[in-house]
C-alpha cells in the first residue's frame, strides 16, 4: 500500500508544480509585418465599329450611335480623343472608295453640335471624364455618327479612325 499512496503523492505534487507561478511563461517577443500594394493607374478602352446601313442616294441626314466603353482605376481622370481617321481630318471625316468620298462626321452630343477630336478644349473636343475621375467600374461615352446629305457614286467606302485615352496625367492640353 506505500507504493500507491506514493505514488499518488507524486502525483499531487506535480500537479502543484505545475499550476505554481515559478513555472509560468513571463517573457515573449514580437516582430511588425509590413503590409504594402502598389495600385497603378491604368485605362483600357473598346471602341465600336459602325456600319452604316446601305444606301441608294443620301438624300437625308444618316444618323447612327456607338458606344466607347473604358475602364480606368478609381478615381484617374482621363480624356478620349477620336483623330481624323486615314482619309481626313477631325473637321472633316471621309470615307473613301477608289477615289470618291463620302463626308461624315463624329459627334460627342446628341444635338450633332459639339465635333469628337484630340484637341482638349477647343472645337475639336475630347470627352473628358466624370468630375473627380472614374469609377473603377466599365464606363461608356456614346458617339453620335452622321453623314449629311451629299451625291456619292456607288461603292464600298470605309475609313479608320483611332481612338486613344489618355490618362494619369497624359492628355495633351
Amino acid at each position: 500500500m506505500k507504493r500507491i499512496s506514493l505514488a499518488a503523492a507524486a502525483l499531487a505534487g506535480t500537479a502543484v508544480l505545475a499550476a505554481s507561478p515559478a513555472f509560468a511563461i513571463t517573457t515573449s517577443a514580437s516582430d511588425n509585418i509590413s503590409v504594402t500594394l502598389t495600385v497603378e493607374e491604368l485605362c483600357t478602352i473598346t471602341a465600336p465599329d459602325f456600319a452604316f446601313p446601305t444606301a441608294t442616294f443620301i438624300d437625308s441626314v444618316i444618323d447612327l450611335t456607338g458606344d466607347i466603353s473604358v475602364r480606368c482605376t478609381k478615381d484617374s481622370p482621363y480624356k478620349i480623343g477620336l483623330d481624323g481617321g486615314l482619309n481626313g481630318t477631325v473637321d472633316q471625316r471621309k470615307m473613301i472608295s477608289g477615289s470618291n468620298t463620302i463626308d461624315y462626321q463624329f459627334y460627342s452630343d446628341s444635338n450633332h453640335s459639339v465635333v469628337w477630336g484630340t484637341t482638349v478644349g477647343a472645337g475639336e473636343n475630347t470627352v473628358n471624364s466624370e468630375v473627380g475621375g472614374a469609377t473603377a467600374d466599365e464606363e461608356t461615352h456614346t458617339i453620335y455618327a452622321r453623314i449629311p446629305v451629299q451625291d456619292a457614286p456607288a461603292g464600298d467606302y470605309t475609313d479608320t479612325v483611332t481612338a486613344t485615352i489618355w490618362y494619369a496625367g497624359g492628355a495633351p492640353e
